[in-house]
Parts: structure tokens; sequence; C-alpha cells
């Protein structure tokens, strides 16, 4: 039971990685809001723990970095995220739930 277990999360962290741009503009809007000056950096995407809640449904925890480019100062700055990815299992296809941050706007 155990080894399935470890093996199933393995499996899980490995296809979250390795499908890091298809996860790309999902966490940009987590994080930006709509804003273009925020990108994600390549290859940061990282499974920090997978929580399994049955068979079928769990959440992994990610950490991931954003470059912000602010073009006016000259400068560029790293930040790290964490956020919690909502996951079921269903016919050997994984699903996703994440929830984003409706856009920003601004009424002048």
């Amino acid at each position: 039971m155990l080894t399935i277990s470890l093996q199933i999360n393995h499996d899980i962290s490995q296809i979250i990685v390795s499908n890091q741009q298809q996860f790309k503009p999902l966490l940009e809007r987590i994080i930006d809001r709509g804003d273009p000056m925020v990108v994600l950096v390549s290859n940061s995407l990282k499974v920090m723990s997978l929580e399994m809640q049955n068979n079928n449904e769990g959440i992994a925890q990610v950490s991931f970095q954003a470059k912000s480019i602010a073009s006016c100062h000259g400068t560029d700055s790293i930040d790290e995220h964490k956020t919690k990815l909502a996951f079921t299992i269903k016919n050997n296809t994984l699903f996703f739930a994440i929830s984003l941050p409706p856009a920003w706007t601004f009424d002048y």
C-alpha cells in the first residue's frame, strides 16, 4: 500500500513538473492579475508536497519563481511564490482545479 501511494505521488509530481508550460499562464495569472510585466521563470515549478485525500483526489503544494520586469527602472526582480493545486483523477486522467483571481480593473 505505501509503495503504491509513493509511486502515485511520484508520477503526479513528474506530470506537474514536465508540463510546466501548460501551467505557466495560469500561475502567472494567479500572481500578476493581468500584468504583462510579470512572467514565470522557466523551469522554476517544483512540487514541494502531495497530499492524497483519497484515491482520486489530492492537493499539490508547489513553488515557482516569477520575474517582474521593471523597464522604467532598468532592474528586474525575482520573487518566490507558493500555491496549492487541487486535483482529481478520473479515468486515468489528471484534472486540476485552479482558482484564478478576477482581472484588475480601474475605473477612472
